[in-house]
């Protein structure tokens, strides 16, 4: 060989060269997609000319190692992560590790199995994990994330902040560009999180957790996740927003506000089948067990209303209740406590036409919950109208502002989502949000 720059392809994909000299190249063998077994041509160019070597290398499934597993799929960027790696054609001794060049300190390996310790990586990204097998080359990886691990940045870990401690109550939190921090546990009430180009995202292995702030910026690109919409987040969630009427307002986006000004808000709950339905049957005063029209998948604990089948004045017999139990076939739902109205299904007929009267049924509860916290100095009882509410709009009404009893009077200062981009026309921002519930949200000022 010429010694100069020289190429080599197999299966006219290229073989990466190792090594050159005079009479011998050492090359790594490309990727090969195929199944079963396949003859390729080697072809070496050089300046001189190109010489091919006709079928004289063969990729054999049977002699592919093969990796099938990763646990645990996640670990922090400073590395220290015990990861087993699962599959089969190891090697007893010898295998060698990497993730994204990151070199994975091995501790202990059989044919089937490898165990190693992750090192310190510079930037969180998610890549497939790389065995190397003495004498049969790289062990082949399934392209469904399966065996994927992701160097990522926990909320808990002082590392992640430096190593001088998790946040505390009252900071301001900056997530700056290239910085990808997973939320492993409940927050303090923060005084700021500034989401800057970088991204914060719900563990989906904890339930339960809550993000608390008085103010959420995104810009710059940033990205708040709880789901996606191909991989919905099933534990519960839940984001509250702190704040009251004197706060010192943000330009633009208030307080006690999410604000998207350059990036992505995605809240992706549960997929609900039916959000609602029909009684099938009247529901007495005093009954405990309703039954729907439709069968549904609706979690005990979870608020639901049944709605009013009363006369004009009848709005204060919507009723919202709590589940206590669901039958196997979701038509009949127990209630916690029995309800205080009758609520009708009926059908009736008049002439040809069949006419359904049916209180409808809906589900309140999501498990993804937006909310702004209650500022408990605000909040006054308002009594109930000692007469009732006439539904007729040149009516003098007794009740306070128009309302009909037991509400309770807030400050009427909720938490709000606001999506403004910096610039129009820019597609700066995206929102998608689908079966997210939000309680204490909107402002009257």
């Amino acid at each position: 060989y010429t010694n100069v720059d020289p190429t080599v392809t197999v299966c006219t994909d290229e073989c990466s060269i190792e090594s050159v000299t005079d009479t011998e190249i050492t090359c790594l063998a490309p990727a090969n997609s195929g199944s079963g077994t396949e003859s390729c041509d080697v072809t070496v160019t050089q300046v001189s000319g190109a010489s091919v070597l006709a079928g004289s290398f063969t990729y054999d499934d049977a002699l592919t190692p093969q990796v099938t597993g990763v646990s645990p799929q996640r670990g922090g960027t400073g590395g220290g992560t015990s990861i087993t790696i699962t599959g089969t054609g190891f090697a007893a001794s010898g295998n060698k590790v990497m993730v994204d060049g990151s070199i994975c300190d091995i501790t202990a390996e059989s044919a089937t199995s490898i165990t190693c310790l992750t090192n310190s990586h510079d930037r969180c990204i998610e890549v497939p994990v790389t065995v190397e097998v003495p004498g049969q080359g790289y062990g082949q990886t399934p392209d469904d994330g399966s065996v994927n691990f992701y160097y990522i940045d926990r909320w808990n870990s002082i590392w992640t902040w430096g190593g001088t401690g998790t946040p505390l109550v009252g900071e301001l939190i900056h997530i700056t560009e290239g910085q990808t921090i997973l939320l492993d546990t409940s927050t303090p009430v923060l005084k700021m999180l500034l989401i800057d180009g970088g991204k914060l995202m719900y563990d989906r292995d904890a339930n339960g957790l809550n993000l608390q702030a008085e103010y959420i910026l995104i810009i710059n690109g940033g990205a708040l996740e709880i789901g996606t919409e191909d991989e919905r987040y099933t534990n519960e969630a839940s984001i509250t927003m702190h704040g009251n009427v004197r706060c010192t307002e943000l330009p633009i986006y208030g307080c006690k506000s999410i604000g998207v000004r350059d990036g992505s808000l995605d809240l992706h709950g549960e997929f609900i089948p039916m959000t609602w339905t029909y009684l099938a049957q009247t529901a007495a005063a005093g009954d405990t067990d309703i039954t729907l029209k439709n069968g549904v998948n609706w979690k005990p604990g979870s608020e639901i209303v049944v709605a009013t089948t009363g006369g004009r004045a009848s709005m204060g017999e919507s009723e919202k209740m709590v589940i206590d139990s669901v039958s196997a076939d979701g038509t009949v739902v127990t209630l916690t406590k029995p309800l205080k109205f009758e609520h009708l299904s009926i059908m009736q007929t008049f002439g040809d036409h069949d006419i359904e009267t049916r209180a409808e049924v809906g589900l309140l509860s999501r498990n993804i919950k937006i909310k702004g916290s209650v500022n408990e100095q605000f909040v006054t009882e308002i009594p109930a109208c000692e007469k009732p509410f006439v539904a007729n709009e040149e009516a003098t009404q007794s009740c306070f502002h128009g309302k009909f009893g037991e509400e309770i009077g807030t400050d009427e200062m909720g938490a709000i989502i606001f999506i403004h981009a910096k610039e129009i026309d820019k597609h700066l921002v995206t929102a998608r949000i689908s079966y997210t519930e939000f309680n204490e949200v909107g402002q009257a000022f």
